[in-house]
């Protein structure tokens, strides 16, 4: 028998699961509700289905006859798992993390403490019936290494990178576990990316035709995608360092990325290959841009480190900044003599002569900033950080006005369209918000990591 894809809609208690199945006969059931998951023990005869309005129903004879079992929840239920003995079983859903357990093959359910209030939308468990995790909206990832009788929420909560194409139509976000969302129509709605690794990211480009794109992050991670971010491919990076920051010329093919212990990357290619750079430093690199000729380019680090190159990366200098906080972020106009970086502690610098000399600004602000962009015309430029701290500025970094981000969470990356208007900020639990008024006001943005039926 073939497998099929049949869609998630029950009609009269028929059951046709969003997941993929054996073609065969569709099996009447006892419920009119709309069922959502479905686990079979080992033996392939007993097994359960979840839905709507707390509904569980079991088999024990491959599913040619179904009962309903008492679940003690109205919660409507997503997924469900089993252990191979078809004794231990958990099924998750509803708006407030439920998760319900049974050791008796589902004749009696239990409510298990859940640390999550999110939707959650399914459920696995390892062969040994300790080792589970449940996925839900908003990047949730819940685990627990004993049945379920304790669970935790895993890493995964940040988003560190985005980026835009030059129109605004296609976004892109990268963070925690190697998650990558990406967007084509101007940040209303976003989906999960599958990226192909389990890394955390921490930078992400795309080139000018929006089409091909880079994502850096731990253990010298790079991937590439020449599908507008659909697929991921990893890259061979000739480093195991962990990698903050990521850029391409205009041209699409001359790279570069950097990162801990002075690590500098380049690429000719299109980022096929990669090979090491002297740097000169073991900072803590953590952003880099280059001018739209492919040859000034300047990387910023701790102690307020400043590194520019004026022959494409092959050689680095030392420039003078002028403060010896964190800086974290670096952005450059096409034309490679104006210029702005951040840091810890507020810190704003500007440059208009190509980084010979940089001058500190006044961002009225004392938090950590940590991600800056400007539009083409130098003038519009925007600067994230902890707190939820946005700032604008409509004078190439003279002066800066704190906007309303709506959010306490961390903002970690910022990008802003060409023509200034739409703007993406990422950070700390999976935040993100949009703007189309060049920042005037933030929208924050729902999504779901793990696409599943929506549940009521």
């Amino acid at each position: 028998m073939g497998m099929n894809w049949l869609l998630m809609k029950v009609t009269s208690g028929w059951v046709a699961p969003l997941y993929p199945v054996y073609a065969g006969e569709a099996r009447q059931t006892p419920s009119q509700e709309i069922l959502y998951g479905i686990a079979f023990a080992a033996d392939g005869l007993h097994g359960w289905a979840v839905g709507f309005k707390g509904t569980i129903l079991a088999t024990a004879d491959g599913g040619t006859t179904w009962n309903p079992q008492t679940s003690t929840s109205k919660i409507s239920f997503a997924g469900i798992a089993f252990t191979a003995d078809g004794l231990r079983g958990w099924a998750v859903g509803g708006w407030n993390g439920t998760i319900l357990a049974t050791a008796d093959g589902g004749n009696t359910w239990n409510l298990q403490t859940s640390p999550s209030q999110e939707h959650l939308f399914g459920v696995t468990f390892a062969a040994d019936g300790l080792r589970g995790w449940a996925v839900g909206e908003r990047g949730t990832i819940l685990a627990t290494d004993n049945g379920g009788k304790t669970w935790q929420t895993q890493v995964g909560t940040v988003l560190s990178g985005v980026a835009y194409s030059a129109d605004g139509s296609h976004g892109w976000a990268a963070g925690d576990n190697g998650t990558i969302l990406a967007s084509d129509n101007s940040g209303k709605t976003w989906q999960a990316q599958a990226s192909s690794t389990g890394e955390n990211l921490f930078g992400i480009t795309f080139g000018a035709d929006g089409s091909h794109g880079w994502a850096v992050g731990l253990n010298g991670t790079i991937l590439a995608s020449d599908d507008r971010g659909k697929t991921w491919q990893a890259q061979a990076s000739s480093t195991g360092e962990n990698l903050f920051g990521i850029t391409f010329a205009a041209d699409g093919s001359h790279g570069w990325a950097v990162g801990l212990n002075g690590t500098i990357l380049a690429s000719d290619i299109g980022g096929k290959t990669w090979q090491v750079q002297t740097s000169g430093t073991d900072a803590f690199l953590n952003g880099i841009a280059f001018a739209a000729d492919g040859r000034r380019g300047w990387a910023v680090a701790w102690n307020g480190t400043i590194l520019a190159s004026d022959n494409g990366g092959k050689t680095w200098q030392v420039q003078t900044s002028g403060t010896d906080e964190f800086l974290h972020d670096i952005a450059f106009a096409a034309d490679g003599r104006r210029g702005w970086a951040v840091g810890w502690n507020g810190t704003i610098l500007v440059t208009d002569d190509g980084g010979k000399t940089w001058q500190a600004k006044t961002s009225g602000n004392t938090e950590n900033l940590l991600g800056i962009a400007f539009a083409a015309d130098g003038l519009h430029g925007l600067a994230v950080g902890w707190n939820g701290t946005i700032l604008a500025s409509d004078n190439g970094g003279k002066t800066w006005q704190a906007q309303t981000s709506g959010t306490i969470e961390n903002l970690l990356g910022i990008a802003l369209t060409a023509d200034a208007r739409h703007g993406l900020a990422v950070g700390s639990k999976l935040t993100l918000l949009t703007t189309s008024d060049s920042g005037k006001t933030w929208l924050p943005v729902e999504y779901r990591l793990y696409p599943a039926p929506h549940c009521h």
